[in-house]
């Protein structure tokens, strides 16, 4: 997950690839740590 780029992640959960609530979280924290 940590080498998948922020908007290709977003692509495979909104394809269904991915789900559940933990995985967007995870996802996001990530986002932001990396912004910061």
């Amino acid at each position: 997950v940590k080498k998948i780029k922020f908007r290709k992640l977003l692509n495979m959960i909104n394809n269904g690839k991915i789900s559940g609530s933990y995985t967007i979280c995870a996802a996001l924290t990530y986002e932001l740590k990396k912004r910061l």
